[in-house]
This record gives C-alpha cells, structure tokens and sequence, in this order.
C-alpha cells in the first residue's frame, strides 16, 4: 500500500490510544482518590463513619449485593445483555435480561445449577454439621474451580457449547509509571465523591464482619490504608479500590479470619500473574458466578431484619428500606448518600419533635414522673411540671412552645387575647355610661350637676366583665434532659416567661445542666430575669413554688418522709430511671400504711413500702 495505512490500521491505532487515554485518566483519579483519603486520615475524619448506622449499613450492603447478583445472572444463563450506567440501570439490565431468556445457554446454566448444588451441600451439610471436628473447613471453592477449569478444558466447553470461559489471562506486571499530573484539577469532584463512595463501600463491610467475629474497627486506619493502596496502585496501571462484596463474603465463607488470609491471597494472585494465570484460561465465567452466588446468602439473609425493626423502631425500618431501594433501583453512590441524608433527617426530626410530658408526684416521695406512663401519680394543685425531652434549639422551639401550652393547658396568648377583648368591653362601657352621664347632666339645674364616678362604675362593670384566669400560679420545667440550648431557644424561653408573667403565671426551671446554665449566661438571660428561678431538683422548685400555698406545703412536706434514697414499688415499669436514685447499697426497713387499703405494703429486699396503685401500667 505504498507506505499508507489502511482503515483498519487507523482504527487500531485509534482504539489504543483511546485505551492508554483511560488507563491514564483512571490513575490520575486514584491518585486523587488516595491523596484525599490520606488526608481525611491525618486529619481524623473516620469519625463520619458515626452516620452509617447499623440498618443503613445492612440495607446499603443488601442493595449491593442485588447489583453483584445482576452482573453474575448474565454468566448463569450464559446471556449478553447491554451495558447500562446510572440511575435504573438494574432495572434495565434485568429488562434485557427477560427479554433474553429464549437464547439461554443451557450448557451454562446446568453447570452453574451443578456448582451451586455442590458448594450449598458441602457448605451446609459437611463444613457447617462438622466444623467442630473438622480441622479446617473443606475448601469447597477451591475444588469447584480447579474441576471446572479441568473439565472445561478437557470437554471443549467453549468450542462444543458455546459457553463463555475467563480466556486469556496476560501475565507479567507493567512497568511503574507516574499518572499524568497535567489535567488532574478535572478530576477533581469525581476523585471526592469515588473516594467517599468507595471508603463507605469498605467501612461498611467491615463493620459488617467486625460485628460477625466480634472485633473493632478503625476508620482513620482504614482511610490511611486506602489512601497508601491507592497511591501506590496508581503507578501501575490500576484504579480506584475497595472492598470487593462477593470476594470478601467468600474469603469469610471459606474460614478465612486473620490478615494473613490477606497476604496469602495476594501472593497468590501475584503467582497467578507471573506463572499460573493461562492455567485458567478454560474457566468458565459460571463457575465463578456460582461460587459468587452462593457466598451472597449471607448478604441475601439480611432481609430478616425487616421483621425485627418494624417491631422495634419503626424509624430504622424505614431507613433500612429506603437505602436499599436507593441502592437497587438508582445506583450504589446514590443509595449511600440519600440513605445517610435520609437518615440523618430522622434524627433531625426526632429532635425537632421529641416526646414531652406533665410530670406528678411519687406518693411519699420527692421523685416526679410521667403521668402518662404510670399510675397513681399525683400532680401538685396549682403547679403543672413540664419536662422537654430533648435539647432546645432553633428547630425545636416552636414545638416547645405548642407542647408546654397544650400539656400545662395554659396558653397565654390566648388569655391575653381574652383579655384584651373584656377590656375593649370594659372601655366601652365605661365611655357609654359616660355618654350618659353627660346627656342627663344636660337636663339638670347647675345646682344639681354631679361629676361622673369613674372608678366607682369601673369596679361596678369589672365585677359583670371577670378577667379570665389559669387555675395554676406556677409552671416548673424540668430541664433534666435538655442537653443543650442555643441562642434561639433562650429567646423563645425568655419569650414563654414573658408571656407566663403577663398571665400571672410564673415559671421556674429546675435540673438545668452546666452547659444550659452556661449558655443562659452568655446569653444575657439573666440580666432579664433571676437567678432565682432555678432549682437543682424539682422537688425544690415545687417547695419554692408553694411559699404563698402553706396548707398545700405542709401537706406535701409531711407525705415526703423518704427522702434522697433508693425505692421500690409494687408494680410493672421500671420506676428508677434517673442516677440520683440508683445504686444505693444500704437501704433502710421502712413500712408505711397507704391511705388505700388495697395498696398495702409488700416486702421487697429489705423495703416495704406501696408507691402506686396495683394497676400501675408502663406503656
């Protein structure tokens, strides 16, 4: 051809400057990847790893495992569906799948029924039944791949049926070569998000396994390990790495514990590439699918969870679900970060809108708990104690505020608004009555005129027009479990006093912890209101709040007669949920006659003493 190249030399040409163009790009983003993930090593960001909780994990990794299934289906029934990459892939995948069935390779497929028969037999029947009398498991795995590559090679399986085998394997290692460093400020986004994908990918393996044999894991060492495999692996030709699920779940399968196996395995692979890899040439790709196959059981299995989560929280249930939809019907990275954000937005709502409750008094005790949770609770005439069960900040506040007005039944908007209208009533009575006053005074003698009494009709028409008014004086809030307040939430406590006051209604706080305190300080809180009005205990708040009711005071003050000491009751629910009233050693014999006959005393370990109704209930 006179020195010219033809088409099909162009093409060629083409296609490997194509590949080295690739190869290139793909170990300038692992360069990237392991720079990145040293970095969030050094500087102590594993702790992240705190948001994968326990069922984002399982339903990320169960979602994972449905992608690993659908590239090994392929191999099973010996098919060639399309490649497909983004949201829904799975789903076409699948649709090629079906669509494929007719053309099945049932040479592939009575392979791949055969391995799996013989992998779930020795697995269940043999490694599982006697594994305490076996000295190592029976390397199963192992056995099924040399026999297939033997029988594959000596029956001709890819020439007779058509079956699709591993082929040629290069041998040797390339040479080291530094990624191009020019164009890596491309890269820089997709480096982020495949380095988080891919450490999330690992981290939630191995809490998975470390959860399994019972050990710790450690994500700073994970992300520095990675970030050294990856810089190190980017200089010979490889990309992005993380834990590899089926290959992982069938190293776990075959008895595989320590980081030996690790080394072990790598040498391996290294003789493979140097010596052994055209030995496997006639492998066909369903004897591996079925080795992978069966190790996804365990992954498979996880769907058992479901059952325990709905009766157990209702909100890891759904967070289990939502990660695994994610993950199956749009694609792995958008699993793992909408199941974190979705996750992360429970705990935010949780927050926002946690559980509140009136609390009453323990008989013959200074303890106070939820009436809603136990009976024979009494609550204090003219006190309602209101405990926030979460911290007080800017998203909270407004439920705060709604929850202390609805459970106290003291809303002092609505009083203000009453009131404001029985003014207006009152000031228009006033100016009527006036009208008149000077309309007959118009018809009198000068001798006869009078001046017009104002405070004399006004105490007349306030008598016809009461204020209305709360039939409580105080309202204490029990800030025991408010483990934190932001600026916002001060304002809207400074507010809700404010608003209480003008009602006539008067509020103390009471277990406020060192932070809250602190916090109210540097807020300027108590330039606007006194130190005063906090109490280390409810009780004390209570006792403060009866200065002006002494009746009610000495009453309470004579039904107290245990005092800053352990208790036990006769009744289901556990009682004693706060530090201050467990672990006392000696408790004294006490025996007290409830003015319920039916309630009477019970001995129990030393203390006999009847604090609830019979039918005292915890929900």
């Amino acid at each position: 051809m006179n020195g010219t190249q033809g088409p099909s030399d162009g093409m060629q040409e083409y296609n490997k400057r194509l590949v080295e163009y690739q190869i290139a790009t793909a170990c300038s983003v692992t360069l990237l990847v392991a720079f990145m993930q040293l970095g969030m090593g050094i500087l102590r960001l594993g702790f992240l790893t705190i948001y994968l909780s326990d069922p984002l994990i399982s339903g990320f990794t169960t979602g994972a495992a449905f992608h690993v299934l659908t590239s090994q289906v392929k191999h099973m029934f010996g098919l060639n569906p399309g490649r497909y990459y983004g949201a829904f892939k799975l789903i076409r995948t699948w649709i090629d799948l079906f669509t494929q069935i007719p053309q099945t390779n049932f040479g592939a497929l009575i392979t791949t029924v055969v391995c799996v028969i013989g992998l779930v037999l020795v697995k269940e029947c043999i490694n599982a039944r006697f594994k305490d009398k076996l000295k190592m498991p029976v390397p199963i795995e192992l056995i099924v791949v040399i026999v297939g590559t033997a029988v594959s090679h000596f029956a001709k399986f890819n020439e007779r049926f058509d079956m699709k085998i591993v082929g040629s394997i290069p041998t040797g290692i390339p040479p080291p070569k530094a990624p191009p460093m020019n164009r890596m400020g491309e890269f820089v986004g997709d480096a982020f998000a495949t380095a988080i994908v891919a450490f999330a990918i690992t981290i939630s393996m191995a809490k998975i396994f470390a959860k399994k044999h019972d050990y710790e894991v450690d994500s700073n060492q994970e992300l520095i390990a990675g970030g050294i495999v990856n810089g190190v692996s980017s200089f010979f030709s490889c990309y992005v790495t993380a834990a590899s699920l089926s290959r992982s779940l069938i190293q776990d399968t075959v008895g595989g514990v320590t980081q030996v196996v690790g080394l072990v395995s790598c040498v391996l692979i290294l003789v493979v590439l140097l010596a052994l890899g055209p030995l496997f040439e006639s492998l066909p790709n369903c004897v591996l699918a079925a080795i992978i196959l069966v190790a996804l059981k365990g992954m498979f299995k996880q769907f058992t969870e479901l059952h325990r989560l709905w009766n157990v929280c209702k909100v890891d249930f759904m967070v289990w679900l939502v990660t695994w939809a994610c993950t199956v019907f749009l694609d792995v990275d958008l699993g793992l970060i909408i199941g974190v954000g979705f996750s992360l937005l429970t705990v935010v709502f949780r927050t926002q809108r946690p559980h509140t409750c009136i609390l009453g008094r323990v008989a013959h005790t200074d303890l106070y708990r939820d009436v809603q949770m136990y009976n024979g609770l009494k609550e204090i005439p003219g006190v309602k104690i209101f405990r926030f069960e979460a911290s007080l900040y800017y998203a909270s506040r407004e439920h705060f505020k709604d929850k202390l007005y609805e459970q106290t039944m003291c809303n002092p908007r609505k009083i203000k608004q009453q009131r404001v209208k029985i003014q207006r009533k009152i000031d228009n009575a006033i100016k009527d009555e006036k009208n008149k006053f000077k309309k007959s005074q118009k018809t009198k003698e000068s001798t006869e005129l009078t001046e017009f009494n104002r405070e004399d009709f006004e105490i007349r028409i306030k008598g016809e027009y009461p204020m209305p008014s709360f039939e409580i004086h105080h309202i204490i809030i029990d800030c025991s479990t408010m483990g934190y307040i932001d600026s916002v939430g001060v304002t809207a406590l400074t507010q809700t006093i404010n608003e209480y006051k003008e009602a006539d209604v008067t509020i103390f706080l009471a277990h406020c912890k060192g932070n809250v305190r602190e916090m109210l300080h540097r807020a300027g809180f108590f330039d606007r209101h006194d130190r005063g009005m906090i109490f280390p205990t409810t009780h004390d708040a209570v006792l403060h709040a009866l200065d002006n009711y002494q009746d009610v005071k000495a009453d309470l003050e004579r039904d107290c007669v245990f005092l800053g000491s352990a208790i036990s009751y006769t009744g289901s629910g556990n009682l004693y949920d706060d530090e201050e009233i467990q672990g006392a050693n000696n408790i004294p014999e006490i025996t007290i006659e409830d003015a319920n006959e039916d309630t009477k005393s019970k001995k129990n370990g030393g203390l006999t003493e009847p604090l609830m109704d019979s039918g005292a209930k915890k929900l």
